[in-house]
């Protein structure tokens, strides 16, 4: 190495070497500082599930543990509402002011939350003004909810990362799971199978975001 491959940070002579690792980390900060995040988005949906299920299923039943079904209702809702909204504005503002196919990318998917949430909105209102429909809406609205969530989550993977693709066939497994154990048992496998593989999820992430930081 001859002067010429010197450069100097600060005080500190570095070589080619010590650049490209600087070029490296910082290519790597800007793609953390413009990438949804995975952790936060997981832990919001693994809360939002895991919460609200579990509160339907204590206050569900003839017989429930807890006589608050009505409130439990309005919980499990706002949770959803805020886990669409909190989803919707993190990957606005991650890809806010940046350009190239991979932040277009994201743009439609925070858009794509919204609307797809907003569909479902209208249509559980249209479905409840049928006649007789509320035990079949009560088991519907969830189910269509999750649907739509592993979906999103399933064509988000290459925006997200592998981890996203298998989470969302694990959420429609766990939706098919839910139909067929039917009853309050439905609400169960939402919260836990559905919220908990939100919050593994979280953790798998999580454990990969600290394995590439320490390299």
């Amino acid at each position: 190495m001859n002067d010429n491959d010197l450069r100097t940070i600060g005080d500190e002579p570095v070589g080619p070497e010590q650049l490209l690792a600087l070029a490296e980390r910082s290519s790597a900060e800007v793609l953390r500082q413009t990438t949804p995040s995975e952790v936060l988005m997981y832990w919001v949906w693994g809360s939002a599930w895991s919460i609200g299920f579990f509160g339907l299923w204590l206050t569900s039943g003839d017989e429930p543990f807890i006589d608050a079904h009505t409130a439990a209702l309005w919980v499990h809702g706002a949770l959803l509402v805020t886990a669409v909204v909190v989803t919707s504005v993190h990957i606005g503002r991650r890809v806010h002011g940046v350009y190239g196919p991979s932040t277009e990318v994201g743009r439609r998917l925070g858009t794509t939350w919204l609307v797809a949430f907003a569909s479902y909105g209208l249509i559980m209102f249209g479905l409840d003004r049928v006649d007789g429909a509320g035990d079949v809406n009560s088991v519907l609205s969830p189910l269509l909810a999750c649907l739509i969530v592993g979906v999103i989550f399933m064509a988000a993977n290459t925006d997200l990362g592998g981890v996203a693709f298998v989470l969302g066939a694990w959420i429609l497994l766990m939706c098919g799971v839910a139909a067929l154990v039917g009853d309050l048992a439905f609400l169960l496998v939402m919260a836990i199978g559905g919220g908990g593989g939100f919050l593994v999820a979280a953790a798998i992430a999580s454990r990969r975001l600290d394995h590439l930081a320490a390299r």
